[in-house]
């Protein structure tokens, strides 16, 4: 009577680790499926948005982790702050104060990215930034933020920020993005 339970044991076992094995498969698959999912996304979006743009490189956004992201939960979001970077060797002129900012959605069932309009728009006076800047500067002021009623008003979850300038010296278009996850 042992031996028998011990191999309806070993069976039940068996079918338990190829249970679980399965399920391990299935879930490495699906983390593939959603990394190819946002290669598909960003793909969409440079061959749309920021085609022929120096993308991520020779600028670059970087998200305030305190102050403005933080809300409390049952409140609306007190808005994002991010700071642009400039990397390369030349100055990168913006077409307005807010760094040229777009505001972009995935819609998943058509696949495409919308523009999200803003209710404050930027003054349209060029900012410049100075080339190898690599921090916050308060002289220049390379921050810029979106405030929680704007973000309320768009209404989507997961956000695109984009902004984008270009060399002066060279011409050259130069862009960066970031994704932002908001609390509604």
């Amino acid at each position: 009577m042992r031996s028998r339970t011990k191999v309806i044991m070993g069976l039940g076992l068996v079918g338990f680790l190829g249970v679980l094995g399965l399920l391990c498969i299935y879930l490495v698959r699906m983390s593939e499926a959603k990394k190819s999912f946002e290669k598909l996304k960003n793909q969409l979006f440079i061959s749309v948005i920021a085609l022929e743009t120096d993308l991520n490189s020779g600028l670059t956004l970087q998200e305030l982790t305190t102050g403005l992201t933080v809300g409390d939960a049952g409140q609306s979001p007190k808005g994002i702050g991010f700071i642009v970077l400039n990397h390369t060797e030349e100055p990168i002129v913006f077409s307005d104060i807010g760094f040229g900012l777009k505001v972009f959605q995935f819609d998943l069932s058509s696949k495409t990215w919308n523009q999200a309009s803003l209710m404050r728009q930027p003054d349209p006076h060029q900012r410049v930034l100075p080339p190898h800047l690599e921090a916050y500067d308060f002289t220049v002021d390379n921050l810029w933020s979106i405030f929680g009623d704007e973000l309320e008003k768009i209404g989507y979850p997961q956000l695109r920020l984009y902004v984008s300038g270009i060399g002066s010296r060279t011409g050259k278009d130069y862009g960066a993005y970031i994704d932002v996850m908001i609390k509604l």
